[in-house]
């Protein structure tokens, strides 16, 4: 699926997935939810997408443990999109809902 998104010279990019790096970090920063249309985002891409949104963990196939905390710190209820969450996710919470 083609995304138009428009980058920082206003310009519009019929693909998101032929976008540099800086492109696609800078769309995911305006609209999180664009990470979804992104072929195997790294790990950079993502953090920058759930630094906007938490929820945007959704959209992350296997999401790197640090991306994973990044997600419910931002939005507790990020864990509800994991479908394996990381041990340090899990404790992070635990210690979360103790204090």
């Amino acid at each position: 699926m083609k995304i138009i998104y428009t980058n920082q010279t206003n310009q519009e990019v019929a693909d998101i997935n032929n976008a540099s790096v800086d492109e696609m970090i800078k769309a995911v920063k305006q609209s999180y939810f664009l990470i979804a249309y992104i072929k195997n985002p790294n790990k950079e891409i993502q953090l920058a997408a759930v630094r906007n949104n938490g929820s945007a963990i959704r959209f992350i196939k296997n999401p790197d443990p640090e991306v994973q905390l990044e997600a419910v710190k931002r939005t507790g209820n990020a864990i509800l999109y994991i479908k394996n969450p990381h041990k340090s996710v899990l404790l992070y919470l635990k210690i979360k809902n103790t204090l």
